[in-house]
């Protein structure tokens, strides 16, 4: 099936009971077994049907043989880091979600897991980073929040000319422009609360590989560490995403075309409009890829970033500034920060970004009013 076909008739298209064709909200913790082992069911931590359905479409979209759904992005990342133990070693990009670094920081690390962090694009520094003890080279691209994009294809051949695994997070893109797995890659994972839920709708973690021994690593680990009931091999965790949850995000699924389609359009009569201005650096879209937009970011150059802000709250227009302060000088980090007390490129783009409006329901008069309020700023 083509791609767009799959978003309406991949993974499970009806239910096996009641032959409905979207498939029901199974909100049972239990299912009733007249004989053991008859039901595939039986608890909705091991498995559910909503579940199930957001899991296979997924695995799907993505060109994988196994979905694994979560309470949460995070929850994901922990357990594909629970498949490793003490001692076992990661490259890491310098550039993922400060999720993922404060997860590192304040647990993996306690738990005798070290990293070492490096550009992801510098290709020959990926290899030299690796060592005996390396299990995985992990990055995210395009990253948050910089969109740097690294060579998937070309890091998923050192992983394996190392025989290790490679692991990406796909949140900001999405299978609708980049499925790794297809250029090589081990295991793919999003945050779904973001770019694939449309943005705030639900709170979900996304897990696909198409390795076998993989996909039964994680489905234990995501079972409480059980291949048999009540027989815990590995210590496992209990965080499946809840059933309504699910069954929000697998009808949302089915709609991404249309909403990277409309978001791409918003931004694009943005660029076209703050491109001309000399105080305004609009988002750089890079020949080889496709930008999505999960956020519509402009680097305000003139020093007026803050004072903008407030203008364009007053005026009614939301916009939010991320990340205004740096990784290295939040207090997370305090401990490992070492001599540094600058970092130019960071500490100048901490003061400068800020995001205006996007979404895949905006309005043209919507849009119009945000680009005349930020130009009329700058008059």
């Amino acid at each position: 099936m083509e791609f767009d076909t799959k978003l309406i008739h991949g993974g499970i298209s009806e239910d096996k009971a009641t032959g409905a064709v979207s498939v029901p909200i199974y909100m049972a913790s239990t299912f009733h077994q007249q004989k053991i082992g008859e039901n595939q069911y039986e608890y909705s931590r091991s498995g559910n049907p909503t579940r199930e359905a957001v899991e296979k479409l997924i695995a799907e979209l993505e060109g994988g043989t196994a979905g694994f759904a979560f309470a949460s992005g995070s929850a994901a990342i922990y357990t594909v880091f629970s498949m490793f133990s003490a001692g076992d070693h990661f490259v890491i990009g310098n550039d993922v979600y400060g999720g993922t670094f404060r997860l590192i920081d304040a647990v993996l690390k306690r738990f005798g897991m070290t990293f070492t962090v490096v550009d992801t694009r510098d290709l020959a520094a990926v290899e030299e980073a690796i060592t005996p003890n390396t299990k995985a080279i992990y990055l995210e691209t395009p990253t948050n929040p910089l969109l740097r994009v690294t060579d998937i294809a070309a890091v998923a051949k050192i992983a394996k000319l190392h025989q290790i695994l490679s692991i990406i997070d796909n949140t900001f893109s999405s299978p609708y422009v980049q499925r790794p797995l297809e250029q090589g890659v081990d295991i793919v994972l999003h945050s779904a609360s973001k770019y694939l839920g449309g943005h705030s709708d639900v709170i979900a973690g996304l897990v696909v590989t198409k390795d076998d021994q993989l996909a039964e690593k994680l489905r234990m680990i995501a079972n409480h560490g059980q291949k048999k009931k009540y027989y815990h091999e590995v210590l496992g965790v209990n965080s499946r995403l809840d059933s309504i949850q699910a069954a929000v995000l697998n009808i949302k699924l089915n709609h991404l075309d249309e909403y990277c389609s409309a978001r791409r359009k918003v931004a694009h009569t943005y660029n076209d409009a703050f491109n001309a201005s000399k105080n305004i650096i609009t988002p750089l879209e890079v020949a080889h890829s496709t930008h999505v937009y999960h956020q519509y970011t402009l680097r305000i150059t003139d020093g007026s970033r803050d004072r903008l802000a407030d203008y364009l709250t007053d005026q009614g227009i939301p916009n939010m500034i991320y990340y205004p302060v740096p990784l290295y000088d939040q207090n997370a980090f305090k401990s490992i920060k070492g001599d540094i007390d600058f970092l130019p490129v960071t500490d100048q783009l901490c003061k400068e970004v800020i995001s205006l409006p996007i979404h895949t329901e905006m309005k043209k008069e919507d849009q119009d009013r945000v680009i005349e309020t930020v130009l009329s700023f700058f008059k």
